[in-house]
């Protein structure tokens, strides 16, 4: 695996920055990273969104979803939890399970409110399911 992809992989942003010139789409994605720890959401969802449609979609969802899904609106809530429902297809789709374990995690801590419990299992299943085909034991 190359630096670039390696560093993507394993979420170092700053190595993405440093060595994936030839990959802007992930560039993008790791400086709204950047964003987020730096303590401005709005700034690091709005990056994220822009790249819905790039190749690194489903990261990008993931997110904006997370960051979405924090807050008190309902409706922003909704929208967080639509983006990490479609980041958790791409990323299943894609066969990456660890990635997938993680948005299904967070979409069982923010069920909908009139289906909390139901939600909350059901993601709760995806999430083991796609940790146990990640086959990390500390995902489990």
């Amino acid at each position: 695996m190359d630096r670039c992809a390696d560093a993507f992989a394993h979420e170092q942003w700053d190595e993405v920055i440093a060595r994936c010139d030839g990959e802007p789409d992930r560039v993008a994605l790791a400086r709204a990273h950047r964003l987020r720890g730096d303590g401005q959401a709005a700034a690091a969802t709005a990056a994220a969104e822009a790249l819905l449609t790039s190749d690194v979609a489903a990261d990008a969802a993931y997110l904006a979803g997370y960051l979405q899904a924090q807050d008190e609106a309902l409706a922003t809530q909704a929208r967080g939890r639509a983006l990490l429902v479609r980041a958790l297809a791409g990323f299943q789709r894609a066969g990456a399970h660890g990635k997938a374990a993680k948005a299904a995690t967070y979409l069982a801590r923010v069920p909908r409110p009139e289906a909390h419990f139901e939600d909350a299992l059901r993601y709760t299943r995806v999430a083991t399911d796609e940790a146990a085909l990640a086959d990390d034991d500390r995902m489990l």
